[in-house]
């Protein structure tokens, strides 16, 4: 009975969640990004990435989301070996327009951003991870191929920073990490 006591624990919270409807109510994503790190001191680094996402209530304008993106700037930073490995996680909302065709929308979301240096050619290189909360502004445009795949193109701004600019303007700035991607998602 103990191997199983999280099962039934967590059975009652998947039948009343906003996922468990018709099929149809939730569609999975999967993306290619490119990483746009403007906020590295010697200058924008770039690196590639990849987005997975789930949304729920499709079928209406307004859908809730949740996406894992999992990026890395590729090239050397400064002078150094580093690079910089960056996941994120991100709890939202998608507003589109409705139709058969291509759907556009704005998304809205918070979420937290984790960001780690490593160092190739050294192998006792030790970094620690930072953790920054975000708020995540984008625009994203849907084009269906059929009715249940299709193929989705989006660019979001990763804002950190942005409690303490409220608060404290004096400690800090803005920071703008912007991801721009292509993929496809199916229901």
């Amino acid at each position: 009975m103990k191997k199983w006591g999280w099962l039934m624990c967590a059975a009652p919270l998947v039948l009343c969640s906003p996922i468990s409807g018709a099929a149809q109510a939730v569609e999975f994503s999967a993306s290619a990004v490119l990483f746009v790190d403007s906020e590295f001191s010697d200058g924008t680094e770039l690196g590639p990435g990849l987005a997975l996402g789930v949304a729920t209530r499709v079928d209406r304008p307004v859908s809730f989301t949740f996406d894992l993106g999992l990026s890395r700037t590729d090239f050397p930073v400064a002078q150094d070996e580093l690079h910089r490995s960056f996941l994120s996680a991100i709890l939202g909302l998608r507003f589109t327009t409705l139709g058969e065709g291509a759907r556009f929308g704005v998304t809205l979301g918070g979420g937290v951003l984790i960001s780690d240096d490593t160092n190739e050619t050294d192998a006792s290189f030790r970094s620690s991870a930072n953790l920054e909360t975000m708020v995540v502004p984008g625009m994203i445009v849907s084009f269906p191929v059929t009715a249940s795949w299709g193929v989705r193109v989006f660019v979001k701004d990763q804002v950190t920073s942005w409690f303490d600019s409220i608060f404290d303007p004096d400690e800090g700035d803005l920071g703008h990490r912007f991801l721009l991607g292509a993929g496809v998602y199916f229901r």
